[in-house]
This record gives structure tokens, C-alpha cells and sequence, in this order.
């Protein structure tokens, strides 16, 4: 994989309108170069004999299994999740800043 060169990664910041110290831009080239060994790796696993499956979740009949609805019956009303738009809020950020601010 080709290397990225500190000319390349400073012509990118600069496109996007910030300037990177040398020290910024030998961990980000250190990073990219940690990145690049590891897509190596994976790219090089032998798949071949291996079946795609975009979702493993499949009973016995082969058929796709939907996952149930979780279900909260067992917290405290101080230790039950708060929910917003169906999705588990899982901190408020603006309470973790007004308590360390």
C-alpha cells in the first residue's frame, strides 16, 4: 500500500483550511502507516471458502431472524434508561460539562 507522505497529509489540511505541526503530522503518517499494516493483514485472510453473510442471525430453516424489542422491566425508576426518538441516551453530555465546569 502506498505510503502518504507528510507533502500529501499538509496539502490535505490545508484543503480543509487548518495547518498540522510537524509533530501532528508524524503521528497522523505514524497512524496511516499502523492503518495501512492492518488492512494488509485483513486483506490478506483467506476468504475463498467462506460463505457472505450480511446478517448471521438465521434459525434452523435458514430463514432470517428479527431481533426482538428489548424490553426494561427489571430497573429502578432512577436506574431505568432514558429514551429519546426510541434510541437509549446513553449520558447527557451537558450534565457530565455542568458537573466538571
Amino acid at each position: 500500500m502506498k505510503k502518504i507522505s507528510k507533502e500529501e497529509l499538509q496539502s490535505l489540511s490545508r484543503t480543509l483550511m487548518f495547518e498540522l505541526s510537524d509533530k501532528e503530522l508524524e503521528d497522523i503518517q505514524d497512524s496511516f502507516e499502523v492503518i495501512s499494516k492492518q488492512m494488509e493483514i485483513v486483506q490478506n485472510i483467506e476468504t475463498r471458502d467462506i460463505e457472505p453473510s450480511s446478517f448471521p442471525f438465521l434459525n434452523p430453516n435458514n430463514a432470517v431472524e428479527k431481533l426482538r424489542k428489548d424490553v426494561f422491566n427489571s430497573f429502578s425508576d432512577e436506574n431505568k434508561p432514558k429514551f429519546k426518538n426510541d434510541e437509549i441516551i446513553v449520558n447527557d453530555s451537558k450534565k457530565v460539562y455542568d458537573e466538571n465546569n
